[in-house]
């Protein structure tokens, strides 16, 4: 089954590189593509939503500014009641990006006028049943204090994430994470705990000189998540445009220091490359630095087609085949919550030693790391707000040496 599906993987990349497809061009020359609204006010004039000048451009310097941007914006919601689901997600997601030069225009976006309180409340819930045939045990206890353990255990369990936001004003805010996890089947397990975090996460956060100023304990994924996928407490800085850097400093859950970098720049309309580096103080002698290092790129090959591809490295001792770590992953169309019947299809390969990967990563429920091997799945949406994950994933845990397969069926819920 695993060399079947790396077949299919590969088939699946050569067959989408060789096909040709190219984006619409963007009828409005002087919108600046290396902002993200460049394709939602193509996609909106394509769709006939928008129009342009007579000469196809915006009046003014060659480069629109923000207000001449919300004019166009403003049309775009006059027209709102003739757009799709897809393009009305894209008229909200334009009108919260230029709220205040809608407001300066006199347009009043009724959506955001009631998002606009104080504090704002949303959250997600999900219900999951994982088949597991992975050839270890897992240690429990019972409710009376047992010890006790299960070979193969199915895991099924439910999750409650709520997000609070604070509106200080200026474009500051304050942010706060509770998250509520239990286990049906077992009470509790030492290897994936239950979970009744009140504050998982917790900072500030606002528009400072030219970037944008985070401090507390926040959630940072660089590059795409091979190295570093865990909690930080401390600063995080993010500034520039086109190449757009972040620092962080500060300590990771267990105390050990901290100080990362990532670098993202924009190629062309739809493609990046990301290239991160961590330095985390040695937690069994607090003396020393393990160093992490990643690279990757992500491209549209097609409006639909996405592919990416990761490599990380780490200095940690080890054999070099398992200081190195892959990724390689293929999607077809996006599924989006607020889109009904949107859906997506995805396949892909990855090999995250143990030493790679920093071994806190609360997505261990994943399987994403100490793995060797493929997952193929889909994701849909059946109403709005309710997206249904299914995925199939075979291989190895590199560690131990033994087969894992696993599939996973989550209905998830937003709010």
């Amino acid at each position: 089954m695993k060399k079947s599906l790396v077949t299919a993987l590969a088939l699946m990349v050569s067959l989408s590189v060789s096909c040709t497809a190219f984006a619409a061009a963007n009828p409005f020359v002087d919108v600046p593509q290396g902002h993200w609204s460049y394709n939602a006010v193509s996609k909106l004039a394509a769709d006939g939503i928008i129009d342009g000048e007579a000469d196809g451009t915006f009046k003014g310097d060659k480069v629109v500014t923000r207000y001449e941007l919300a004019q166009v914006i403003a049309r775009a919601m006059a027209k709102e009641d003739k757009a799709s689901a897809e393009d009305k997600a894209l008229i909200q997601k334009l009108g919260a990006e230029f709220k205040e030069e809608l407001e300066g225009l006199g347009v009043r976006i009724k959506a955001l006028e009631e998002k606009t309180h104080k504090i704002e409340i949303d959250g997600s819930a999900y219900f999951r049943y994982n088949s597991r045939d992975v050839n270890d045990t897992y240690y429990y206890y019972t409710d009376t204090g047992t010890a006790s353990s299960v070979y193969n255990q199915d895991l099924k369990d439910v999750d409650i994430d709520l997000h609070y936001t604070y509106n200080v004003g200026q474009g500051w805010v304050v942010k706060m994470e509770s998250e509520y996890k239990r286990l049906i089947n077992l009470p509790t397990i030492e290897n994936n705990p239950n979970v009744n975090s009140l504050a998982e996460e917790l900072y500030s956060a606002g528009p400072l000189g030219e970037g944008y100023f985070a401090y507390g304990r926040h959630r940072y994924v660089p590059g795409y998540g091979l190295t570093y996928n865990e909690k930080a407490s401390g600063g995080q800085y993010t500034f520039g445009n086109k190449v757009k850097t972040t620092i962080n400093w500060g300590h990771t859950t267990t105390k050990a220091e901290l100080r990362a970098a990532e670098i993202v720049a924009d190629i062309g309309d739809n493609t990046h490359i990301r290239a991160n580096y961590e330095a985390v103080q040695n937690i069994s002698t607090y003396s020393g630095y393990d160093k992490y290092y990643g690279i990757g790129f992500d491209t549209g090959l097609s409006k639909d087609i996405l592919f990416k591809a990761a490599a990380a490295k780490s200095d940690i001792i080890g054999s070099n085949d398992k200081s190195k770590a892959y990724l390689a992953y293929l999607q077809y169309k996006t599924a989006n919550k607020d889109i009904e019947n949107s859906n997506d299809f995805f396949v892909g390969y990855s090999k995250v030693p143990d030493n790679v990967a920093y071994n806190e990563r609360p997505d261990s429920d994943d399987y994403s790391y100490d793995f060797k091997g493929a997952r193929i799945g889909f994701d849909y949406v059946p109403m709005k707000n309710i997206l249904f994950n299914v995925w199939y994933m075979t291989g190895k845990a590199i560690s131990t040496d033994t087969n894992l397969h696993i599939v996973r069926v989550q209905a998830n819920m937003y709010f």
